[in-house]
């Protein structure tokens, strides 16, 4: 039986294992040099982004043991107390998967989640370069994204703030920040040149050119959420 042309794994495989090669390559430069150490000291006493670093495994910590967002700290501006600056999203990313896995980790959430908070850097640096490629292939070609796919796991201030044991948070959001400007570019390409609001002083003209752009420009409002 004859298909209608070349698979799916024919025409993108080979961007699908440059990409992983790219992947594979962020985790490894910043994974190899921090490994022995941190196997060495341990997850718990070694982290290399400084007082931010220690601060968020704190809060993971009492996320884990408290099952609760730790709010007030009373280690802050002591003996006056403090609240917590941090936001809640990544420590409780970090919190949760400690308890997931736990039992690779002798039951040990605390160590577990040190771990992930330690890995999270490389981990997240090497997610960035399929964003990356994509922004690439969106502004330009494929060739595009693949090259500056490979270049992005090499940039030094990436490196120096996604290192193992760099226990904060940039790598994980540079991520979501590369796939929001992927979204923006993907909605610029998708809405059309039409002129909804005929006059920005008729508060009628405004509410009906958001009806018409909201039920004609579907996959540019796809793109923007």
């Amino acid at each position: 039986m004859e298909t209608g042309g070349p698979s799916w794994w024919r025409r993108h495989g080979l961007t699908v294992a440059l990409l992983l090669s790219a992947f594979g390559i962020a985790v490894l430069i910043r994974t190899v040099f921090m490994a022995q150490i941190i196997e060495l000291w341990g997850p718990l006493n070694v982290y290399g982004g400084g007082s931010d670093s220690f601060y968020h495994s704190r809060v993971m910590e009492s996320i884990i043991v408290n099952h609760a967002n730790l709010v007030r700290d009373s280690l802050l501006n002591y003996p006056l107390t403090a609240v917590n600056p941090r936001e809640p999203l990544f420590d409780w990313m970090n919190a949760i998967l400690g308890i997931l896995f736990a039992p690779l980790f002798g039951g040990n959430a605390v160590t577990a989640g040190a771990w992930f908070l330690s890995m999270g850097g490389p981990i997240w640096a090497g997610l960035g370069v399929f964003p990356i490629y994509l922004i690439g292939r969106e502004a330009h070609s494929r060739r595009v994204g693949i090259i500056a796919a490979f270049i992005y796991p090499l940039l030094v201030a990436n490196i120096d703030s996604s290192t193992f044991g760099y226990a904060n948070y940039l790598a994980f959001y540079t991520f979501f920040i590369l796939l929001t400007i992927y979204g923006y570019l993907r909605t610029l390409k998708a809405v059309g040149s039409h002129r909804w609001v005929t006059s920005y002083r008729s508060p009628r003209a405004i509410l009906d050119g958001v009806r018409g752009f909201l039920r004609v420009e579907r996959n540019a409002v796809k793109w923007a959420v």
